[in-house]
């Protein structure tokens, strides 16, 4: 957190938070009242001081105000860079994927060091190239749906449930 931040919090400790004003899009978009973000060093500001409470809930620290984010579905949107391999939304770099879930409406989520997110569906074609099908003769599981080949781990992409997401990871999407 950047140190004008802290020295806000500080000051003002009792400021309420606010609410219905900015949200995650499900393509790493931040967007205040429905509208994009477009300046790069408000997008920077909010990416730093992006968090999540203990409460599942997610948020922004703007100075000493905490500002709640509705997602459009996970916390996190993980992007393809071709010369770095995955990252967040956030510009962080995905180290240590754990998990691949594909949910009833095609939508491809991955669990990594920082938690559960969506692929950004505009990445989905280079990431398709390193799915394969899983081999019948060793998975029986009718749950898992392919094996994803990601940064030297092989992933069983597995079924689930949009609906069953925010509770399975623990997170409130609004």
């Amino acid at each position: 957190m950047d140190e004008a931040v802290r020295r806000a919090m500080r000051r003002w400790p009792d400021v309420p938070d606010v609410s219905d004003h900015l949200s995650l899009d499900r393509r790493g978009r931040w967007l205040l009242h429905g509208r994009p973000i477009e300046h790069r060093r408000t997008i920077d500001f909010i990416n730093r001081h992006y968090h999540a409470g203990e409460d599942g809930r997610w948020w922004f620290q703007n100075g000493p105000q905490r500002v709640r984010v509705q997602l459009a579905y996970t916390p996190w949107i993980y992007r393809w860079n071709p010369a770095d391999g995955l990252e967040t939304h956030t510009g962080h770099r995905v180290v240590m994927p754990k998990a691949a879930w594909l949910d009833e409406d095609g939508n491809l989520l991955l669990e990594t060091e920082y938690g559960i997110g969506l692929i950004d569906d505009r990445d989905l074609p280079a990431i398709a190239d390193r799915v394969r099908a899983p081999d019948t003769s060793q998975v029986q599981d009718p749950a898992v749906s392919g094996i994803l080949d990601l940064h030297d781990r092989q992933l069983t992409i597995r079924t689930i449930h949009s609906a069953e997401v925010p509770e399975r990871f623990g997170f409130v999407p609004q």
